[in-house]
């Protein structure tokens, strides 16, 4: 029978880690102390003499335990900054608090965003609760919450089921694809695509989101010989049309599905508003490379649906072979259009179980951490 500490299972599975390094062990382990604690976080100038004067007149009364509501602080705190005593917590300082913050609201395999480089022992507290951390990079030397957080759905797909990653394009009626009404019904946590060419762009867009779907930017091919100029211009207005959108999806023959340049190009414009890329691997894959160099989120297809208006029968096989697919890698993305024929398919494959894959959206399998090319 082994020795030692029993441990709970998920604490025997985290990784040693020392999330932050205190001033006094960095003296010790470099033999002399500093001349100015300046990464502390501390005041230099040390304490006020009141709070000193104040801390020697309570000083009689250390012997009693405190009181565990803090309530003559929670009061004075509140009625000097405005706000109710039930605003404020006192906690053994930021460690703590957060500890607190993540035991309330933390379950395991929950996503948590955070900002690369941020305060680690927020970071040491999601690990070992049993979170999974997305990290996000600075950017002008700042916190920043890209649109692929801003607008995507939570919660993700189930922790633990391959990730099966669904993009719907909308034709609109004309197209022969369903109202967003009736899209709407099929009840599941996926990404709609809509055109901001189309008419209605904006209200479908609203509508959607209101169902609970995902929605992301289904980008017009753009006229021949159009230049990075003409493409800014162009995004820009499908942003200012779709801004609540987490990503952009592009046509088939898409010049950046090709182009390294046109690729670099829409990958640096969409990593100023921190959306994503889903785009066809063609070839050597520029779209993903340019994605992968902007550190955008970044999804290529695995399958479309109904290319050739296939069955449902036909869209069924096809969906089984992708959640083989995602049982083999982890995760899978495959689009379809909005036909009644691929909705209804979609929707009996995932009644039947989805032959067990957890159907997400878009940023389900761009945020997992897990590549999808």
């Amino acid at each position: 029978m082994p020795h030692g500490p029993r441990l709970t299972a998920l604490a025997e599975t985290l990784p040693a880690t020392v999330p932050f390094v205190g001033p006094e062990a960095q003296e010790r382990a470099q033999g002399f102390p500093f001349k100015a604690r300046l990464g502390a976080n501390e005041n230099v100038f040390g304490p006020s003499p009141r709070a000193v004067a104040a801390m020697a007149e309570a000083s009689e009364g250390i012997w009693m335990y405190g009181d565990p509501e803090n309530h003559d602080l929670r009061a004075a705190l509140a009625a000097h900054h405005g706000v109710a005593p039930a605003n404020i917590m006192v906690g053994e300082g930021i460690d703590g608090l957060l500890g607190y913050l993540v035991r309330l609201t933390v379950d395991r395999g929950d996503r948590v965003v955070t900002s690369q480089g941020a305060y680690p022992t927020f970071n040491y507290h999601v690990a070992g609760f049993g979170g999974e951390l997305v990290t996000v990079p600075y950017r002008d030397d700042r916190e920043d919450l890209p649109a692929v957080m801003r607008y995507a759905l939570e919660p993700g797909p189930a922790p633990g089921k391959p990730i099966f990653a669904v993009v719907i394009l909308d034709v609109g009626q004309a197209g022969g694809g369903l109202a967003p009404d009736a899209l709407a019904a099929l009840g599941l946590p996926i990404t709609v695509a809509v055109s901001p060419t189309d008419p209605d762009a904006a209200s479908r867009a609203a509508q959607y989101r209101d169902a609970g779907f995902e929605v992301a930017i289904l980008a017009p091919n753009l006229p021949q010989g159009a230049n990075a100029a003409d493409m800014e211009v162009s995004y820009q207005g499908y942003v200012s049309i779709l801004p609540e959108t987490v990503a952009l999806i592009g046509q088939p023959d898409a010049e950046f599905q090709s182009n390294s340049r046109a690729a670099e190009h829409l990958a640096a414009l969409l990593a100023a508003d921190g959306r994503g890329l889903v785009s066809y691997a063609r070839g050597l894959d520029p779209a993903g490379r340019a994605a992968d160099k902007e550190g955008i989120p970044h999804a290529a297809i695995y399958r479309v649906l109904d290319a050739e208006h296939e069955s449902p029968t036909t869209i069924g096989r096809y969906l089984d072979r992708a959640a083989f697919e995602a049982d083999q890698t982890g995760q899978v993305l495959v689009v379809g259009h909005s036909y009644p024929e691929t909705v209804a398919a979609l929707k009996d494959w995932a009644a039947a179980g989805a032959k067990g894959t957890a159907i997400g959206p878009v940023t389900a399998a761009m945020l997992s951490g897990r590549p999808l090319n």
